[in-house]
């Protein structure tokens, strides 16, 4: 059986076959436009909304075409090289032509608008209230208040007491959120890469140079610790042998 590393390889290496997109004049005709209404917007700097409100309305009339035969993706790339998230900005503007507008009289970045065109009301009075006490939010800074009025409770965490197993509601604050957001995605990855592993611990720690075991033992011992700590609140637990001979914990 072929290793799964690579397997993903040859299934990388595959030919994705061609999508063909059937000629229209009208579409055409609005790809023309909206390439000319982003030199425009390029050589603007993003100063003038209607050129973004422009190029948004007329992708909206080629997506409500191309929707229905699942090539819009694929005709993004063929006319314009753009990601379907670069255009869903110029789409969210056109939609949202008051809102932005008001933004922009703010004097927040064109990012920023990005970000609010379809933020929720609460995102957007936050921002506002912040920029009328005097403060201008970074684009990473309006990212944050726009996440976090999304999912403002997404990830919880549930304490137990020990003595009743009476559930305790642990509310993660929205200046850590993005940090539990983060550390999730990097625990998947490292979930993935441990299963995924076929060399055993002592192949490993033989690999370990002498001069960095102490280092890298310490560091195991700290993982440890923390996923002993998560798994009991989660519920569950990690049962640790210690052999005092070499030192290994299984």
């Amino acid at each position: 059986m072929m290793p799964i590393n690579k397997r993903r390889r040859a299934q990388g290496r595959r030919r994705i076959p061609a999508v063909i997109i059937p000629p229209d004049r009208e579409r055409d005709r609005l790809a023309d436009e909206i390439r000319a209404l982003d030199r425009q917007r390029l050589e603007q700097g993003g100063a003038y909304l209607r050129t973004e409100i422009a190029i948004g309305r007329r992708l909206i009339k080629c997506r409500k075409q191309l929707k229905e035969k699942r090539l819009w993706l694929a005709w993004l790339k063929a006319e314009f090289k753009w990601s379907r998230r670069h255009a869903d900005r110029f789409i969210a503007i056109a939609r949202n032509p008051r809102k932005c507008a008001t933004l922009r009289t703010l004097g927040l970045p064109i990012s920023a608008i990005y970000l609010l065109a379809n933020a929720s009301p609460e995102a957007t009075e936050e921002v506002t209230r912040q920029v009328e006490a005097g403060e201008v939010p970074s684009v990473r800074v309006v990212a944050q208040v726009v996440h976090h009025a999304v999912a403002p409770k997404r990830y919880v965490n549930v304490a137990f007491e020990r003595q009743t197993a009476t559930p305790i509601p642990y509310e993660v604050g929205p200046d850590r959120s993005v940090e539990v957001d983060r550390f999730l995605r990097q625990f998947e990855i490292f979930a993935g890469n441990v299963s995924y592993c076929r060399a055993r611990p002592e192949e490993i720690a033989a690999a370990v140079p002498a001069d960095e075991r102490p280092s890298v033992a310490e560091k195991a011992r700290d993982i440890v610790a923390f996923m002993s700590a998560l798994a009991r609140e989660l519920g569950g637990e990690i049962k640790l042998i210690t052999d005092g001979d070499n030192g290994t914990a299984e």
